[in-house]
């Protein structure tokens, strides 16, 4: 994933915690490391965890099979992933 930049986002929609709301969450939740490749969920599904991104980056693909994937969106450090309607 090193070679793909974090693509600007809407603020609004997604922001970068900060220091203080990073500190909370990792109190509550639990630390976890990822693989390379690693799925986290896919279209239509139903996210059921909140994942915050500490180190490295998270990419999103639009999956059109199992030979064509198209890269959406790149969050990096500090952005956040799923459970919004938690």
């Amino acid at each position: 994933m090193s070679d793909v930049d974090e693509e600007l986002s809407h603020e609004e929609a997604f922001p970068r915690l900060t220091r203080e709301l990073l500190a909370v969450l990792e109190a509550a939740g639990e630390r976890r490391t990822l693989t390379e490749g690693e799925v986290l969920g896919r279209a239509g599904e139903v996210a059921r965890e909140f994942c915050v991104v500490s180190r490295g980056s998270l990419a999103g693909y639009e999956d059109h099979g199992a030979t064509t994937q198209r890269l959406i969106r790149v969050i990096g450090q500090g952005r956040f992933w799923g459970g919004t309607n938690l």
